[in-house]
């Protein structure tokens, strides 16, 4: 037995170690392929020797090097937009362990960078990029690029691009994309500005599309004049972003719509409470304002065209309302953890006997009356593993159906599939399809958000034909792809219950109403400095 653990370890870190190398061998990897290959090569080896671990060993996998770095990353970006990038380095090293692909490999130390900089420690900030040039292609790029930034040497930079980048590199990838976009108009090219991302020739590879509509909107924006819309987004996405940084901008946009005095005003106001960085900055736009600016009539169709796009952008993305939290999915996670609290005081998580007194799903009570099971089995755990699993998996995917549905929608969608889930399991108990046993987890919860996030993609791409959601519908269909082979590998696991959720969240979610983008929202996370 020991001799087979051992092989197993051999054969899994190989795997693994190997899909890893390959990932970071590709200059450019497309998506998390390598990762969900190793992951399904690790379970079917395990399969094969211990087949009642295989499905959550799987699933641990899966939580711990996708869905756990995920939820990681999107507090780093909000450190980093909130200009604390100390602590956002410090994060990132925990989700580099974890998540040792593309940008996660050089992210710290790029924070590093980055927050020297903001200090004002520009010359240590710059030898920490210049040694990162010789690194790997993106990372030198990333590096090179933020140099030209700090530098503020925008006509140097708009030369690099040309020389480097043709139109079809340059919109595959968001970092020098982005950067030209502000470059131009730095340097007053704002009619180029606005024609290289005209939606009509921009084609861009879904996979970076919204970060690019998200950040370049700040830039266009500005740099064409319309403070008001700059607002807006300091109101939305960018609400996070320090109050003198957001004056920056405003000001420096007042100043491109030719409201010089609001705008000189604005920023000798912002100046007292700026970083070094910042302060730097507002001094060189006051020394050196952008000119007015009066667009052509064909750059005012290409500006019509991106306000259509991010307004369609708006409905079929993760629109979250200035202030707005995601209340169910935190007080449904609470719930469940008090539960698990409650079953390791009364006798034990893993104890049958506790789990039937508490409210475990099993045949014969449900038979006489019992029909309470139904609901309350869902907020029982089996072990440790199990709660976490499903909590993980309730705060990645919980706040976007929320937010597409609504709190109250969400909550009876989750109540309802659980619901739905057991008495579906229990229907095919009574038809023998299944075997009877008792069934305890919120899995069948949980499926049913996965089905509701298919649903809210799949009619925003019906509706909106937006690229956007392409990817992400993508990924949620790889996710259930992997279930079904936990399911399967796992004979302790209720496939019937996860398909059934499955199911009955994609229908429910398919009839409710899904909420409207509130005034004046915009997708949720995004930077700019």
């Amino acid at each position: 037995m020991e001799w087979n653990y051992i092989l197993l370890w051999i054969v899994g870190t190989t795997t693994v170690g190997g899909a890893i190398r390959g990932f970071r061998a590709s200059p450019r990897p497309k998506n998390v392929l390598y990762l969900f290959a190793a992951i399904a090569s690790v379970t079917a080896i395990c399969w094969a020797w211990y087949p009642d671990i295989a499905g959550f060993v799987g699933g641990g996998l899966l939580v711990a090097f996708l869905l756990v770095p995920g939820l990681l990353a999107i507090k780093v970006l909000q450190l980093a937009t909130e200009q604390k990038f100390d602590a956002a380095a410090r994060l990132s090293r925990v989700v580099r362990c974890l998540h040792p692909f593309g940008v996660m490999r050089w992210q710290p130390q790029y924070l590093d960078a980055v927050g020297l900089a903001e200090r004002g420690e520009t010359d240590k900030a710059c030898r920490l990029l210049e040694k990162m040039e010789t690194g790997p292609v993106r990372l030198a790029r990333l590096a090179k690029l933020q140099l030209f930034r700090i530098r503020q040497q925008w006509p140097e930079l708009l030369q690099w691009i040309d020389a480097n980048f043709d139109d079809q590199a340059l919109r595959r990838d968001p970092s020098p994309f982005l950067m030209a976009v502000r470059a131009l108009g730095e340097t007053g090219q704002v009619e180029r500005m606005l024609e290289i991302q005209d939606p009509e020739r921009a084609a861009f590879k879904s996979s970076v599309y919204l970060r690019v509509r998200k950040a370049g909107s700040l830039y266009t924006n500005v740099f064409a004049g319309r403070p008001d819309r700059v607002e807006a987004l300091f109101r939305g996405a960018l609400r996070r972003v320090p109050g003198a940084l957001q004056q920056y901008w405003v000001g420096t946009a007042e100043l491109a719509a030719g409201r010089k005095a609001e705008g000189e005003a604005r920023l000798h106001r912002s100046l007292s409470s700026a970083s070094p960085i910042v302060k730097v900055r507002i001094e060189q736009r006051l020394r050196q304002p952008p000119s007015p600016v009066t667009l052509s009539l064909r750059a005012q169709e290409i500006l019509a065209r991106l306000d259509q796009e991010q307004a369609q952008s708006d409905r079929v993305a993760a629109i979250r309302p200035p202030g707005w939290r995601p209340r169910v999915t935190y007080a449904l996670v609470l719930a469940n953890v008090a539960m698990f609290v409650v079953e390791c005081i009364d006798g034990g998580s893993t104890n049958l006997d506790t789990l039937v007194r508490l409210g475990a799903f099993i045949t014969m009570p449900f038979e006489v009356g019992q029909y309470w099971r139904l609901l309350t089995a869902n907020f029982l755990h089996f072990g440790t593993a199990h709660l976490a699993m499903n909590m993980v998996a309730l705060l990645y995917l919980g706040p976007f159906v929320e937010l597409g549905l609504g709190s109250i929608s969400f909550l009876v969608l989750y109540l309802l599939s659980g619901v739905g889930a057991m008495a579906s399991v229990w229907a095919l108990q009574m038809w023998q399809i299944v075997d009877p046993g008792l069934l305890v987890g919120a899995s069948g919860a949980i499926m049913a958000l996965v089905g509701a996030t298919i649903s809210i993609l799949f009619r925003g791409l019906l509706r909106e034909n937006a690229r956007i959601v392409r990817r992400r519908l993508a990924y949620m269909l790889l996710l259930v792809g992997m279930q079904v082979i936990f399911d399967y590998v796992t004979p302790h696991v209720s496939g019937a219950a996860h398909l059934s959720g499955l199911i009955i969240g994609f229908v429910l979610a398919s009839v409710m109403p899904h909420r409207k983008p509130a005034a004046g929202a915009v997708p949720m996370k995004g930077s700019s400095k």
